[in-house]
């Protein structure tokens, strides 16, 4: 509901900022407005609480800050409960280990099943990168899914850049 509230304010600041323009722009209408009409005078009145309580809102999300999403397990004894962020730790510290990451962005969400990751990475140029991308899903999603207790239920990579390095690199003829 507040998303949708958000959005008409947005669409309210459009609405008057072109009014702002248009009377800039043509000043003699202007003076045509009667401003202590009472219509108007509930109007802004009602447009000016409606901005104030969308302020108030805000202020109070970023005061209090945004509780982090996270997962749960119940279990016999009570409730465990992982966060995203802690996921995305896990991953991190994974591929920081792997020789041709060079770069990573993580972005995980949650859904019915578990939990599912995205990945945006840059890379080393190397042999068989599919390959070795398909071997360390694998590995991400066993070792994470041991280590948390929680089902992975897709991790997507995608390649924004691969840094090209001859070392890495066969001759055509060499194969």
């Amino acid at each position: 509901m507040w998303s949708l509230l958000f959005g008409i304010g947005w669409i309210g600041i459009f609405i008057m900022s072109l009014g702002t323009i248009f009377l800039a722009l043509v000043p003699e209408y202007l003076q045509e407005i009667n401003f202590l009409s009472m219509n108007l005078r509930i109007w802004i009145i009602s447009i000016s609480v409606f901005y104030f309580i969308l302020f108030i809102k805000k202020i109070s999300e970023i005061s209090k800050g945004k509780e982090e999403k996270s997962f749960m397990i119940e279990t016999e004894t009570g409730r465990l409960e992982i966060t995203l962020g802690s996921i995305e730790n896990i991953i991190q510290g994974l591929l920081k280990k792997s020789t041709f990451i060079k770069d990573i962005k993580i972005k995980s969400d949650l859904e019915d099943e578990g939990v599912k990751i995205g990945l945006k990475v840059s890379v080393e140029s190397i042999e068989n990168l599919n390959q070795e991308l398909q071997k360390l899903q694998a590995y991400l999603i066993s070792y994470t899914e041991k280590l948390a207790g929680i089902k992975i239920v897709g991790i997507d990579i995608k390649i924004v850049k691969v840094h090209y390095s001859e070392k890495n690199i066969v001759e055509l003829g060499d194969e």
